[in-house]
């Protein structure tokens, strides 16, 4: 993620999970419902590059941000993308709970106990970016 100023680079499975996590607890189970510059993200995938309106992308960040405040780090899920990407052969219908160890293997949580805790360095990191955009209004989200 680039801005005028400012530069975010993040594993695509820790932004995977925070996607799996607000379309499931903040959007009723459909990833851009509520947030869908935060979704189209995921859209940089294999393209050269995605350019967001920051303004918008802020107001995303910092909602989703909010509502995941004091909701526990037991509340992790796994989205059906996800683990298609992850687990070829896994299919799933709905988002399920991650076990301990693909917490572990995705992003240990460390001291966090609650979600925004958890994503905080990610959500803060994109806000950062979001205040810096280029002259036109907007960052890019890269791939690669």
């Amino acid at each position: 993620m680039v801005g005028h100023h400012a530069s975010y680079e993040f594993r695509w499975r820790r932004w995977a999970l925070l996607r799996d996590v607000v379309a499931a607890h903040l959007e009723d189970a459909a990833a851009g419902r509520r947030f869908p510059r935060f979704a189209s993200i995921g859209d940089a995938l294999g393209v050269t590059a995605l350019r967001l309106p920051a303004a918008d992308l802020t107001a995303e960040v910092r909602a989703i941000k909010e509502a995941l405040a004091g909701r526990s780090i037991e509340e992790l899920v796994m989205g059906p993308l996800t683990a298609r990407v992850l687990y070829p052969n896994v299919k799933l219908e709905i988002a399920r709970p991650l076990t301990r160890a693909e917490v572990a293997q995705v992003a240990p949580p460390g001291d966090a106990k609650t979600l925004d805790a958890y994503f905080a360095s990610m959500l803060d990191s994109m806000l950062e970016v979001c205040a810096s955009p280029y002259p036109d209004g907007a960052i890019e989200v890269l791939d690669g």
